[in-house]
């Protein structure tokens, strides 16, 4: 559902309201125009709300390797807005091998991207 009039504190604190964004749109940024109201009717100028963000995503969609093969390269891409800094986390899913004894893993569970 989307918002066509008016949305309060308590919808926002309960996470009611989602930004989504459209995967079919190469769009990375987005601006909202609003104002703030109070139950009397006092109210402040209309503000604007400038939303950026990035597209990351993997070179391939799975990796399969066998535990002789050494290091695993894996290419990750960034796209999109990247003057801030944007941190992505990685999750190795076991399937036939355990982890110390077939493969090792660095101890960093994220990606950072710096501009």
């Amino acid at each position: 559902e989307f918002i066509h009039e008016k949305f309060s504190q308590k919808d926002l604190n309960s996470k009611t309201i989602l930004y989504i964004i459209n995967p079919s749109l190469e769009v990375n940024s987005d601006t909202m125009e609003f104002q703030v109201m109070d139950p009397t009717g006092n109210s402040a100028t209309p503000q604007s709300l400038e939303l950026k963000w990035s597209h990351i995503e993997w070179s391939r969609t799975e990796y399969e390797v066998c535990e002789n093969m050494g290091m695993l390269p894996l290419e990750i891409t960034r796209r999109g807005y990247s003057m801030d800094s944007a941190f992505v986390s990685v999750q190795v899913n076991q399937v036939s091998a355990t982890l110390g004894k077939d493969f090792t893993m660095t101890p960093s569970k994220l990606v950072q991207f710096d501009p």
